[in-house]
């Protein structure tokens, strides 16, 4: 038995229009197999518009705004990794799967070759889900000379902890020098 129109309509108006589109993307492209293998004779969805969807517009923050932010977490341990995304954009992932070795300090540079993700409760490093996504992000001379003090808090920090801080180390981590769970990260 099928569902009344009005539950239908009642159901639709609770999906964006984003939802809506990808599956009719998914829906036409399963019906386009169909006619190809001889099952369909045509695809019903090419009788439909697509529906289409604007998406929002990104808000940045504004230069007040990032100084009221930095005020705010100025003595919190996410405050070196807040500094660098805003300085460099890079994604959530991208900062905390940084090593040591990834960041060149003399060139100005910062090579993103690895990400950290966090899948059913267990964080795990893999390389970027595209060739764009692992590329190299140009950093400032400001971001540079923080980059370098922070790894000398850093060594310190490791030299008291009795082991040397190694390339392979990952830029940003707990106190302890463990990777950053993203979850907290993002909470904080």
């Amino acid at each position: 038995m099928l569902p009344n129109k009005g539950v239908i309509i009642k159901a639709l108006e609770k999906v964006s229009a984003r939802t809506v589109a990808k599956h009719h993307r998914l829906l036409s492209q399963a019906l386009k197999y169909a006619v190809r293998q001889g099952y369909l004779g045509r695809n019903p969805c090419d009788l439909v518009d697509a529906p289409s969807w604007k998406g929002r517009p990104m808000r940045t923050l504004t230069p007040s705004e990032v100084e009221v932010l930095f005020e705010i977490i100025k003595d919190s341990h996410i405050y070196p990794t807040t500094y660098t995304a805003l300085s460099t954009g890079l994604r959530q992932a991208e900062l905390l799967g940084l090593r040591w070795r990834d960041i060149d300090l003399d060139m100005l540079s910062i090579s993103v070759s690895q990400v950290l993700y966090r899948r059913r409760g267990v964080c795990e490093f893999k390389e970027p889900k595209t060739r764009h996504s692992r590329r190299r992000v140009a950093m400032t001379p400001k971001l540079a000379s923080f980059l370098r003090e922070y790894k000398a808090e850093r060594e310190s920090v490791f030299w008291q902890l009795g082991k040397p801080l190694a390339l392979d180390d990952l830029v940003f981590t707990s106190i302890e020098g463990k990777a950053f769970d993203p979850s907290l990260l993002s909470q904080r």
